[in-house]
């Protein structure tokens, strides 16, 4: 099982590594490599964290849907990750076309992505809650967080997700794409 799930992280790696210099037309962006560096070290340290921290929470995160999450739902979540692809190819061929990526455009990009991912860590460590899908969880005694981040902001995930996607459109492009 672990290595099905080794061989998942390299094919999701390499699908967003595609998605990024196939467009851009080479592997000389600094850019994206910074991003990859932060996007999936981000990622791969917050999930080791919570494996360890919260291996209930793990589990329910690395799980694509829930059992009970209408089709829908499903679909969108799928919908929602081709866009996202879709997204990081279209900075790509921006990326190509308006050159490299200011350097102030750089640093303000990482800041953002490092402090999204820091928000994401902080929520998770808030709220063992924090599911994929939302639904009410009942059989784990399910309350309302106002703790840590959740003391300030409604849904902090959301915010972290807003500066990690901001991060990323100033990392790969500084331009169109911070748009969308």
């Amino acid at each position: 099982m672990e290595k099905l799930s080794r061989l998942k992280r390299i094919f999701w790696l390499a699908l967003i590594g595609a998605a990024l210099f196939v467009p851009a037309g080479t592997v000389a962006w600094p850019g994206a490599w910074l991003f990859l560096v932060l996007f999936i070290g981000g990622m791969v340290v917050t999930m080791a964290w919570l494996k360890r921290y919260d291996p209930v929470l793990f589990q329910e995160r690395v799980r694509f849907g829930q059992p009970d999450q209408p089709l829908w739902d499903k679909w969108l979540g799928l919908g929602i990750v081709v866009v996202w692809f879709c997204w990081i190819a279209f900075m790509g061929f921006e990326a190509r076309a308006a050159g490299p990526t200011p350097l102030v455009a750089l640093g303000a990009g990482a800041a953002l992505l490092i402090a999204g991912y820091l928000l994401v860590a902080a929520s998770l460590a808030a709220n063992s809650f924090a599911v994929t899908a939302v639904r009410l969880q009942t059989e784990r005694s399910q309350r309302v967080i106002d703790t840590r981040p959740y003391a300030r902001l409604r849904h902090p995930m959301y915010t972290a997700s807003i500066a990690i996607h901001l991060g990323t459109a100033l990392l790969l492009a500084g331009g169109l794409s911070a748009v969308f």
